[in-house]
């Protein structure tokens, strides 16, 4: 059925005509979608014959689903740092959804109020995480940074002891602990007073 003009519709609204070729197919181009939300359509996709002398008026249609668009959130890069180093913002690039962005540390760091602190050393990941709406996808972005050790100052205690006796305990000052650290922290300590020898001058 050549020759024959149909009109396409989206969600019941003409969109533009077509005609037949000797095949019977019609096609339309460039439909634009814009305005209508993401979503299953079950009777998104029409077309309609009008009728003419020889044909009565009918009216076909399909399913439509529109995917929401996707946007992407940033994050940008965080350099190494020392444990016990100040608290530091997190800078990051919104998607466009207009929705906030929630920001999450993980391992050596924890974040709040859009400031990273330092917990511990070891690896230090920020996680940007950004909701969807109606129109766009959630987006998810991360950083990470390695954070090393704090350098700790050890001062051996001068000690004395007199030839033939047992060797006094020796003992240690420290210096450099970050925030609530103390001496009860580390992992070992290397004063030992098995080690020491003694010599008649």
């Amino acid at each position: 059925m050549a020759g024959k003009t149909l009109t396409f519709l989206v969600n019941g609204t003409p969109v533009g005509t077509g005609t037949t070729d000797p095949n019977g197919l019609a096609t339309r181009s460039n439909v634009s979608l814009a305005g209508i939300p993401a979503g299953a359509y079950a009777q998104g996709l029409g077309v309609r014959f009008d009728g003419d002398v020889d044909h009565a008026p009918v009216t076909a249609t399909a399913s439509l689903t529109i995917g929401k668009k996707l946007q992407a959130v940033s994050i940008d890069p965080i350099s190494p740092r020392t444990y016990g180093s100040a608290p530091f913002p997190i800078v990051t690039s919104p998607g466009a959804s207009g929705m906030p962005v929630t920001l999450t540390g993980s391992g050596a760091c924890v974040v709040s109020g859009g400031m990273a602190t330092i917990t511990a050393a070891g690896n230090c990941t920020i996680t940007a995480q950004q909701a969807g709406n109606a129109t766009y996808e959630p987006a998810t972005a991360s950083a990470s940074a390695t954070i090393s050790p704090a350098s700790l100052t050890v001062t051996a205690q001068a000690a004395s002891k007199t030839y033939g006796q047992s060797n006094p305990a020796f003992t240690a000052s420290y210096a450099g602990f970050v925030g609530k650290d103390t001496a009860t922290d580390r992992k070992s300590t290397c004063l030992n007073s098995s080690h020491v020898s003694e010599s008649r001058m």
